[in-house]
């Protein structure tokens, strides 16, 4: 008897042992957006900035953000968003500071003063940022620890945007207003906050990226001769190799090694906002056809021909892309004195929705 009852409970333990085995394992979900930040800029040059989050899932704005979090408004020149964690830095040209808040609630929890005009900003370690200062003509170097910048570095006229790869930080320096011009992306090692070279590209660089290929992308606006318009500059894209042999053994002769130029037939554009899809091979712009706005343009990294028909048409002031969903988003201005609307795109050039948000939206943050 008692070894049936013993048989019993092995058979038992081991058919429990069997069917836990087989349970198959949920996959996990995969990775959302929980939210889209749209910094608004506000009038020009005094109005308040606002922030508006959009709920992708949902597709529900709040309008406001910013002052609902925090009961005061936000304050002049709201230039551009970093979303670092739970902390989300928004740079603020017209109040030459950079307030950051908490990602999930919008509350402030610091802010860095000692800035001009600041522009943008990028993440180089855990503790250590890169902000351009477009009136001081440099980069600042900033520890989240400090309370202000410890170190300047001069680069070109009109720092804008920048991006890093492995130890080198790159610079558009985008020249002041009307025909001041520079044609400069200034190189700086990271390592040793010092510049390592300045790469030659056309007229007014404002915006690059890196693709699948290691090629640095460059767009540049261009020359607006509003005197004599046939004596405009057009718009340029252009590319530099960045290969890891060309960064570790020819860092001052980037631009030699390979490069390809491709300009806009119309030289009234001023293209600007380049972005690049998830799997690096797609780069979408703005091609600027109304001074401010224009339309969305799409080009393959491995096309040797630039592609000038609008991909999607429309009134187009800022232009962002989600990473994880791989989904674009256009912000429309109007007419630049009321509220305006962002519009979402599938790659395709599909619309999933549209919304209305602040006045000018003009850069996104997603989390």
């Amino acid at each position: 008897m008692r070894a049936n009852i013993l048989n019993i409970c092995v058979l038992g333990a081991l058919l429990i042992t069997s069917a836990c085995k087989d349970d198959p394992k949920p996959d996990p979900l995969p990775p959302t957006t929980k939210a889209v930040i749209i910094g608004n800029t506000g009038l020009t040059p005094a109005g308040s900035g606002t922030l508006t989050s959009y709920n992708p899932e949902l597709q529900v704005p709040n309008n406001n953000a910013f002052q609902k979090a925090n009961t005061y408004a936000m304050g002049a020149g709201l230039n551009s968003i970093l979303v670092d964690g739970d902390k989300t830095f928004l740079v603020m040209g017209g109040n030459s500071e950079i307030i950051v808040v908490n990602t999930s609630n919008y509350k402030v929890v610091k802010r860095f003063t000692g800035f001009s005009t600041p522009r943008h900003i990028v993440k180089a370690t855990n503790n250590k940022y890169y902000v351009s200062d477009w009136q001081e003509e440099g980069v600042h170097v900033l520890y989240y620890n400090q309370k202000s910048p410890t170190k300047f570095i001069y680069t070109g006229l009109g720092p804008e945007r920048m991006l890093i790869k492995d130890d080198l930080l790159f610079v558009a320096n985008s020249g002041g207003p009307g025909t001041i011009a520079d044609s400069t992306v200034t190189v700086i090692n990271t390592n040793v906050d010092t510049v390592t070279t300045d790469l030659q590209v056309a007229f007014k660089p404002n915006s690059m990226q890196i693709d699948n290929r290691n090629q640095l992308w460059v767009l540049c606006a261009g020359i607006q001769d509003a005197l004599d318009p046939l004596n405009s500059l057009p718009g340029q894209l252009m590319s530099f190799d960045l290969s890891k042999d060309s960064l570790a053994y020819y860092p001052d002769s980037i631009i030699s090694i390979d490069t390809l130029d491709l300009k806009l037939t119309n030289n009234q554009l001023r293209p600007h906002d380049l972005v690049i899809n998830k799997a690096g091979d797609i780069l979408y712009f703005i091609d600027n056809e109304n001074g401010n706005d224009g339309n969305i343009l799409l080009h393959r990294v491995q096309n040797p021909n630039l592609k000038q028909t609008p991909f999607i048409q429309g009134f187009f002031y800022s232009l962002g892309y989600d990473m994880v969903q791989e989904e674009l988003y256009g912000g429309s201005p109007g007419n630049y004195l009321l509220n305006g609307e962002v519009h979402r795109y599938r790659e395709n050039g599909n619309q999933i929705d549209f919304f209305t948000a602040g006045i000018i939206p003009s850069c996104f943050g997603f989390k």
